[in-house]
Formats: C-alpha cells, sequence, structure tokens
C-alpha cells in the first residue's frame, strides 16, 4: 500500500465488510473485519473519528496487555469503551516498548482533546501521565521515560455498537488477539 491508500476485507457469503484499513506515515491503522450478516441485526453500524499513535516507554520490563488497556484507559480518562485497542507493539531500537492505542472519540468531542491527553502523557507534572504510569506501576513495573513515538493522528473509522450504544472492540486485547465479537456468535 501507498500513503493515503485504503482497502477492505473482501468477506463471503452471508457477511458484510465493516471499515477500512489506511495506510499512514508508513504504517497501516484501523481495522475492517467481516460480520455476519445475522449479527448485524444485534450491532448498529456507526461513523467516529479515531485518534491513532504510539509511545515509545522505558519500562523494567515487558507489559501485559491488560496492565496497557487499563493504564492508558485510566490516562485518557475515558470509558473503556472508547479505547479500542492499546498492544505492545515491540521494542525500539533504544531498547524502549512501542506501546500503540486507537481512541475513539465521544460523541461531540474534539479529537484534539484526545491528542492533547496522548501528548500530555510525556509530562510528568500532567495528570495523564500520573494515572497512566500509577497503571504501569501497579503490576510490578517500574517507568523512567516515555515519548511520541508515532504522532497522534486522526482518522475517520467505522464502528459497531451493541444494543446498549457502547463501542464493540473486534479484537478482545489488540489487533493480534481475539475477536470481541466471538461472545455473539
Amino acid at each position: 500500500m501507498q500513503e493515503g491508500d485504503v482497502c477492505q476485507t473482501i468477506c463471503g457469503v452471508n457477511s458484510t465488510s465493516v471499515g477500512t484499513i489506511k495506510c499512514l506515515g508508513g504504517n497501516l491503522h484501523d481495522v475492517s473485519l467481516c460480520v455476519a450478516d445475522n449479527l448485524l441485526e444485534e450491532f448498529a453500524v456507526d461513523y467516529v473519528t479515531k485518534v491513532v499513535g504510539a509511545w515509545e516507554v522505558s519500562l523494567s520490563k515487558e507489559p501485559y496487555n491488560a496492565q496497557l488497556i487499563g493504564a492508558v484507559t485510566d490516562g485518557m480518562m475515558m470509558p473503556r469503551h472508547f479505547v479500542e485497542c492499546v498492544w505492545l507493539g515491540g521494542k525500539s531500537a533504544a531498547g524502549g516498548y512501542i506501546i500503540k492505542f486507537w481512541v475513539i472519540a465521544k460523541p461531540g468531542m474534539s479529537p484534539d482533546i484526545i491528542a492533547d491527553k496522548a501528548r500530555a502523557f510525556l509530562h510528568a507534572n500532567s495528570t495523564h501521565h500520573q494515572r497512566f504510569k500509577a497503571g504501569i506501576e501497579s503490576g510490578g513495573i517500574s517507568m523512567t521515560d516515555i515519548s511520541i513515538h508515532t504522532a497522534p493522528t486522526t482518522i475517520q473509522s467505522a464502528v459497531l455498537k451493541d444494543p446498549w450504544g457502547h463501542n464493540v472492540n473486534p479484537f478482545g486485547a489488540s489487533p493480534e488477539g481475539g475477536s470481541g465479537l466471538d461472545s455473539w456468535q
């Protein structure tokens, strides 16, 4: 894919493609998945704005995905269902852990607020940094440094909402993990 290209899944019979994958800054962002047509009766497809990016974080050991999700949710100070996904994207050449995130802007919220929160994780005196660090360190890991690895970027996206209006995480824990839709099938 070239910068700015978009693609989507090709689905089989009795399923519909929802969402697209975008090439931005040399990285693939977002998700396109096949949803069984019968599940589309249970879920609504909604169009939202997401902020995607990554930090490089110096940690004493590798964190568990649940720690990352909890720490980012705490630091963003948003309901969990808006923090669509957080995952460990490997280690940098300098040895820091790359923590990637996709956060959905709440209805009526400017995505700039989320981008500002993501940048505030860098400043030790900010509430966002302190809450993130406390979340990471509550798991017995020490954090010594955090910097921007991939600048927060705004993208338009399609998401699924459950019957209660909450965003459905299609991954479970991470893009490499199981489908959050599994419990509905």
